[in-house]
């Protein structure tokens, strides 16, 4: 069952074999963040446990970096995250970011 949380960042690791579409270009990242201050985080990103209170990235790097920028520029309001938090294989993990990164 999915569980919806609030993740400390320190606690998410981006997978070295991601898989990503798009490059991650600095000033969209700074726009994100932009918008995420005004607007609030609109979609969740998504994470599987990898151990106790570890997480892995499964889908919305671009979105967790954005948050990593805010916690820099604005403090502590931005330590965690909301995510989804869902169990499931590293096999599966890779088919949920190509199914996702495909549409």
């Amino acid at each position: 069952m999915d569980k919806l949380e609030v993740i400390p960042l320190e606690a998410i690791s981006i997978p070295k074999n991601h898989i990503r579409v798009q490059s991650i270009d600095e000033k969209e990242l700074e726009k994100l963040s932009e918008s995420i201050l005004s607007a609030g985080l609109l979609v969740r990103i998504i994470v599987r446990p990898v151990g106790k209170g570890r997480y892995e990235l499964v889908d919305g790097e671009r979105r967790l970096r954005a948050y990593r920028m805010l916690l820099e520029a604005e403090g502590r309001k931005w330590i965690g995250i909301p995510a989804t938090v869902e169990d499931m294989t590293p096999k599966a993990a890779v088919r949920r970011q190509v199914a996702t990164n495909e549409e």
